[in-house]
C-alpha cells in the first residue's frame, strides 16, 4: 500500500512539473512572438532563447524566427562594429544547425 502511495505522489509530481514547463514555454512563446510580429527584434531575444533552450521542440517556428531575429540585428550592427556581427553569426549558425 505504502509503495503505491509513493509511486502516486511521484507520477503526479512529474505530471505536474511538465504542465507548468509547458505552461512557462507557451508563455514565452507568446512573448517574443509578438515582439517578432511588430519587429521589435531586440526585445524579443530574451524570450526567444528561454524558449530555443528550454522548449527546443514547442514549434518550428522558433527556429524559422530565430533567424529573422539575428538577419535583422545582423543588418543593424553596421560596420563598425565587427565582433559582435560576427557573434551573430555565430548565433545563426547555432540556430541553423538546431
Amino acid at each position: 500500500m505504502k509503495k503505491h502511495i509513493i509511486l502516486l505522489a511521484t507520477a503526479l509530481s512529474v505530471a505536474l512539473n511538465a504542465a507548468a514547463q509547458d505552461f512557462n514555454c507557451a508563455k514565452e512563446y507568446s512573448m517574443y512572438k509578438e515582439f517578432v510580429n511588430v519587429e521589435a527584434y531586440s526585445e524579443a531575444r530574451e524570450s526567444f532563447w528561454k524558449v530555443f533552450k528550454n522548449c527546443p521542440q514547442f514549434s518550428k517556428n522558433i527556429y524559422i524566427d530565430g533567424v529573422k531575429i539575428y538577419h535583422n540585428l545582423m543588418k543593424k550592427v553596421g560596420e563598425d562594429n565587427d565582433a559582435l556581427a560576427n557573434a551573430y553569426v555565430d548565433t545563426l549558425g547555432m540556430i541553423y544547425m538546431q
